[in-house]
């Protein structure tokens, strides 16, 4: 319980920071189950966006999936559910790289695995919306 005295002089306790923590250690050590269980029970929209986040980072699909429908992101969850179909893990990975926005790390998937075509069009695609 943390114990905090607001601007108007009011004492709060709450346990919110407790939830913050638990989940990030969950996360850190890959225990997936009980971090999504922290969300479930608290049904709070910022520990729901916290755990997208890391969720995306992780490349743990079907936890992503779970955080951005629960905070209402249809449009990232579609995008979720395509990436899922693709065939190659390479170009899943490359592309939950592109939803945390970073085309370098994307990009380096690619190229590392032989798909210089698909290295080629994702630039393309974030540059000029090809």
């Amino acid at each position: 319980m943390v114990i905090v005295r607001r601007g108007d002089g009011a004492i709060v306790a709450t346990l919110f920071y407790n939830l913050f923590t638990n989940l990030y250690e969950h996360m850190s050590n890959k225990r997936l189950k009980e971090a999504l269980s922290i969300c479930r029970i608290a049904q709070n929209e910022i520990l729901w966006t916290y755990m997208a986040v890391m969720a995306t980072d992780n490349k743990e699909f079907h936890a992503a999936e779970e955080a951005y429908a629960a905070i209402g992101r249809c449009d990232i969850v579609d995008y979720i559910r395509y990436i899922k179909s693709l065939s190659s893990t390479a170009e899943k990975y490359a592309e939950m790289a592109l939803l945390a926005r970073d085309l370098l790390a994307a990009e380096g998937i690619l190229l590392q695995n032989g798909l210089i075509k698909e290295a080629i069009h994702i630039n393309l695609e974030v540059i000029i919306g090809v």
